[in-house]
């Protein structure tokens, strides 16, 4: 067991790193863009609104 923890530290620290990787890029991608969103197809009759 005392050999397998730094193997399992090391995985733990690569996934906080991704998932600070990805909350970054999610909030850079978020910057500047207004909140309400609407996209209507109207041949398709589908109306998708994200607030």
């Amino acid at each position: 067991m005392e050999n397998v923890d730094p193997l399992l530290e090391s995985a733990q620290d690569v996934g906080e790193m991704i998932h600070n990787v990805t909350n970054s890029m999610k909030e850079a991608s978020l910057e500047g863009r207004p909140k309400d969103l609407s996209t209507r197809t109207e041949a398709e009759g589908v109306q998708i609104i994200i607030k």
